[in-house]
């Protein structure tokens, strides 16, 4: 499991170019809600939630084709070798 935090001024940080990802650990219970939230769906890969201001996550939805690149780019994330390595494990 992987999350960041997007800081942008831009209400769609895919506007900003000076938006930054910063790595964050979520909440042991964010974290098994997502694990809940992804078994619900039968997906092995999403993108679930929102940080609102306040501090409270809430679901935002379960994207079954998020983005990933810009992630791994500015987080470092092992991404792309997790897709693959789960790719992989489906066809042995």
């Amino acid at each position: 499991m992987y999350s960041a935090e997007i800081c942008s001024k831009s209400l769609d940080f895919r506007e900003d170019v000076d938006a930054q990802l910063i790595p964050v650990r979520l909440p042991k219970t964010v974290q098994e809600q997502c694990k809940a939230i992804t078994r619900a769906f039968w997906l092995q890969w999403t993108a679930i939630w929102r940080l609102k201001p306040n501090g409270e996550y809430v679901f935002l939805e379960a994207n079954p084709s998020p983005m990933f690149l810009h992630f791994e780019q500015q987080t470092g994330f092992p991404i792309t070798q997790e897709l693959v390595n789960l790719l992989m494990s489906d066809i042995n």
